[in-house]
C-alpha cells in the first residue's frame, strides 16, 4: 500500500476522422466482441469514438508532486479521480522542481510535502530532492512530445491511488 501516481497520455479517436475507405474495416476492429452490437448501433449514428490511455510516468510516494497536481489540477480535491493536466502545468512543475533543486530553502514554499495515509516522508531531505530530479527526467520528454505535431492529438491525465 502507499501513494502510487500515474501520468497518462490519452488519445481520442472518432469515426469522423476515418476515410470512407477505412470506415468498414475500422468499425469492425473498434469495439471488443462483447460491445459489438452496441458499437454497430452507435456507428449507425456516427457517434463511435474511443480513447486509449498510455502510461508515460510513474511515481511512488512522491507526495510533493502529488500535492502539486491536486492543488493545481484538481482544485484541491484529493479523491483519486483522474484529472486533466495542461501542458503549461507540466512545464510549471518542471520549473518548480529545478528551482527547488537549486534553492532547497524554497521547498516548503514552492513544492510543499503532503501528509497522508502511506504517503511517504514529509521531510525535505535527499529523497525529496531525488524525487524532484526524477520528476524532471520523466516530464521533459513528455513535454517535448506534446509540443510536437504528433503530441497535439493527446490529452494529459494524472491519477493517484493509495
Amino acid at each position: 500500500m502507499g501513494l502510487d501516481m500515474y501520468l497518462y497520455l490519452r488519445k481520442h479517436e472518432s469515426c469522423s476522422e476515418w476515410s470512407t475507405k477505412d470506415f468498414e474495416k475500422k468499425k469492425k476492429e473498434f469495439y471488443p466482441e462483447e460491445l459489438k452490437e452496441l458499437g454497430e448501433n452507435i456507428a449507425k449514428n456516427n457517434y463511435m469514438s474511443k480513447q486509449t490511455d498510455y502510461q508515460v510516468a510513474y511515481w511512488r510516494k512522491a507526495n510533493q508532486v502529488h500535492n502539486y497536481f491536486v492543488q493545481k489540477c484538481a482544485e484541491g480535491v484529493d479523491d483519486c479521480r483522474p484529472v486533466y493536466v495542461e501542458l503549461e502545468d507540466l512545464k510549471e512543475l518542471v520549473s518548480l522542481c529545478r528551482e527547488v533543486i537549486e534553492n532547497p530553502d524554497k521547498a516548503n514554499e514552492l513544492l510543499p510535502t503532503s501528509a497522508g495515509f502511506f504517503f511517504g516522508s514529509v521531510e525535505y531531505d535527499k529523497y525529496y530532492e531525488q524525487e524532484l530530479e526524477y520528476t524532471v527526467e520523466q516530464l521533459e520528454p513528455i513535454i517535448k512530445f506534446l509540443e510536437s505535431e504528433k503530441g497535439s492529438n493527446y490529452d494529459v491525465v494524472y491519477r493517484a491511488s493509495w
